[in-house]
């Protein structure tokens, strides 16, 4: 007979230790806000790029449910000639573009929350830096 191993003998999952998850590091180890700012603005351009995918997917999907619709409604008409894999190919390619559609906007909304978080956490950490003007001509006088 075949034993399990109990919950407490499995290996735990270590906790992820990026700053992307969510998560902030613990009090102590805070970055560099330079660093931090960096990396926020990579994440930033990252994600925009998804997003950029994200819409040409859309996109697609869109043109894949129109087509189908398109060639069901010509096919039921009687203006193409009645052919069963073309009536099939066409309701896949109508519910196909539909779910393809339905999640990729889903992860495009989730994805642009993403960049607004972290548009608004980097404005915050260039808050925290003491910046210092330069070429002002009032400080000169």
């Amino acid at each position: 007979m075949r034993s399990f191993p109990r919950v407490a003998d499995r290996t735990a999952v270590p906790q992820q230790t990026n700053r992307t998850n969510g998560h902030r590091p613990p009090p102590g180890e805070e970055p560099d806000p330079h660093d931090e700012i960096a990396r926020l603005e990579a994440e930033i351009e990252e994600r925009s790029a998804a997003i950029e995918r994200c819409r040409k997917v859309i996109l697609v999907s869109k043109i894949a449910a129109a087509g189908g619709g398109l060639t069901i409604i010509l096919l039921l008409l009687g203006i193409i000639p009645a052919n069963g894999t073309l009536l099939i190919i066409s309701i896949a390619a109508v519910l196909g573009g539909l779910v393809g559609l339905g999640s990729t906007t889903t992860t495009a909304g989730q994805l642009a929350d993403a960049v607004k978080d972290a548009e608004t956490r980097r404005a915050a950490l260039i808050g925290t830096i003491s910046l210092t003007v330069v070429g002002d001509e009032t400080l000169r006088q």
